[in-house]
């Protein structure tokens, strides 16, 4: 009987933490997401005066794992290290992508193509290693 008691307490302690740990998925408003800026280029050289930072913002329903069909959010390149987005209109998992862009200064004007990272994602844990988002530009 005690045996019986102890595999029935169990079976309820394992339905309970599986009936707490379901994820509901909801439509959402006004999401703020961050990240720090880079510091250096890829090379190691530190970004500089003479370099203005820019950044591309994606969302993307990654049900395939690829992110082929991602969104760009941002119509132009942002330089604020923190983006609102306004709302999502499906329920549903995202994941946020975010690419910095390194123009070269001079004299106050940009000059020529920006280097660009390589889209980093908050599903991808080594990008978020740490909690935060880490950005190297080539």
């Amino acid at each position: 009987m005690k045996k019986t008691l102890k595999v029935v307490y169990a079976a309820a302690c394992i339905g309970l933490v599986f009936a707490c740990s379901k994820t509901e998925w909801v439509k959402s408003e006004n999401v703020t997401v961050a990240w720090d800026a880079p510091t250096s280029l890829e090379s190691g050289r530190p970004i500089s005066e003479d370099i203005e930072l820019r950044y591309n913002v994606y969302i993307d329903r990654d049900t395939d794992q690829t992110h082929d069909d991602m969104e760009l959010l941002t119509e132009d390149p942002i330089s604020e290290t923190q983006y609102t987005i306004e709302s999502i209109e499906h329920k549903g998992k995202y994941f946020i992508g975010i690419q910095a862009l390194a123009y070269e200064v001079r004299d106050g004007k940009r000059y020529g193509d920006p280097k660009t990272s390589r889209i980093i994602w908050s599903s991808n844990e080594a990008d978020t290693e740490g909690g935060a988002f880490g950005i190297k530009i080539r």
